[in-house]
């Protein structure tokens, strides 16, 4: 198993520090070096950053920064297209995403030669995966039950202000009837 790189092994709390200077587009990698290099000599820990360590690092934050606005793009884009859905289909897209997603991992998995070693990992990732996918599914099943029982309510309180308006207004039972129904019925 390959080693943590250095900056991997630098305490949280001066892991954080140099994730502020890299993303102060005043301090270039190298201020940035100097500056935690001296705190870790100011705390006396063994551990010091070259150049190429803040480089690589640089490089996979600004890649997982890219990642991240992707996804928020990605988002917009769906939300702008489908402005306000119904929480139900915007469930049902997130299922379809996630489904998706674990399609991708499964033919991954299937084209890549067996490791032993990383069999542990692969099993759990699995799994946590279908645990994700059967807690999604879950909470779709619970808000599109709720979803239904919001749009009964509001029906019934729909129909019981249009029945006693009408009532009100001197229409015949059997209007008030007709009334209440269709408007029932449109909760179904």
């Amino acid at each position: 198993m390959s080693r943590a790189s250095s900056v991997a092994r630098l305490p949280p709390d001066i892991q954080a520090e140099l994730n502020r200077l890299l993303s102060d587009p005043r301090c270039s990698q190298c201020e940035a070096k100097d500056k935690i290099n001296a705190v870790l000599v100011a705390e006396g820990h063994a551990e010091r950053l070259s150049k190429s360590a803040v480089n690589r690092y640089a490089l996979k934050m600004a890649e997982v920064g890219r990642r991240l606005q992707e996804r928020h793009q990605v988002a917009d884009m769906w939300v702008g297209k489908f402005g306000r859905l119904p929480q139900g289909q915007l469930g049902q897209l997130i299922i379809q995403m996630v489904h998706g997603l674990a399609f991708d991992a499964g033919v991954q998995l299937s084209e890549a030669p067996i490791d032993a070693e990383a069999m542990p990992a692969t099993v759990k990732m699995l799994k946590d995966l279908a645990v994700m996918l059967e807690r999604t599914e879950r909470a779709s099943s619970l808000n599109a039950e709720r979803e239904r029982d919001i749009r009964q309510q509001a029906a019934q309180q729909a129909a019981s202000v249009a029945e006693a308006s009408a009532k009100q207004a001197g229409l015949s039972s059997d209007t008030i009837k007709t009334i209440r129904r269709d408007v029932l019925r449109m909760a179904e």
